[in-house]
């Protein structure tokens, strides 16, 4: 089950708590995709410097597309998340909330 949440007050969740917010929306979202067939991997990979950050953020943004069938590729949605997060947050919660 998708949880519907306020992409505004995400970002400002985050900003609020400098990112650690943000990284539980990161996992959260994750494990809810997983739930309807995404094949994310384990945020785990985070530890792993540059590669595995990057790589999990790509195959985030695969699973994100597998899972909202949405007219955004992954490739957009990964460079909104490593680029300008706060907005590729924006437009991936927007995307879940129409799956709640």
């Amino acid at each position: 089950m998708v949880k519907e949440r306020n992409p505004v007050m995400v970002i400002i969740w985050g900003l609020c708590t400098l990112g650690i917010s943000w990284l539980f929306w990161c996992v959260s979202t994750k494990n809810e995709m997983n739930e309807k067939g995404a094949g994310i991997p384990t945020a785990w990979m985070w530890l792993i410097p540059y590669v595995g950050t990057i790589f999990w953020f790509y195959k985030y943004s695969e699973g994100w597309e597998k899972v909202t069938k949405s007219d955004t590729s992954a490739l957009i949605a990964f460079l909104l998340m490593w680029l300008v997060f706060p907005i590729g947050i924006y437009v991936i919660q927007s995307e879940l909330n129409k799956l709640a």
